[in-house]
């Protein structure tokens, strides 16, 4: 096995730590990005519960939030029954 000069052996180390820290990227966890996903979905079912009682306090029926917002009548039914609180059933 041929070896490198000990000048040449460190330079090249130097550069390999250089290169590991220019190109060092956020490592996020598999449970970390569930975590993030599962923030992002409440916060969409909160959005959406917020405003279907909006709409509702504003005089639409449940048919005609269903239209608009295209979701299913027995998810607004609960939503307003539980007062804008979102379920964790969808």
């Amino acid at each position: 096995m041929m070896m490198l000069p000990r000048e040449l052996t460190l330079s090249f180390r130097e550069r390999v730590v250089a290169f590991e820290k220019e190109s060092e990227m956020a490592y996020i966890t598999d449970t970390e990005q569930l975590c993030i996903e599962e923030g992002i979905e409440r916060g969409i079912e909160q959005g959406q519960a917020e405003l279907v009682c909006t709409m509702h306090q504003h005089g639409m029926s449940i048919e005609e939030i269903a239209e608009v917002t295209e979701l299913d009548v027995a998810k607004i039914e609960r939503i307003v029954l539980e007062g804008g609180e979102p379920s964790s059933a969808s």
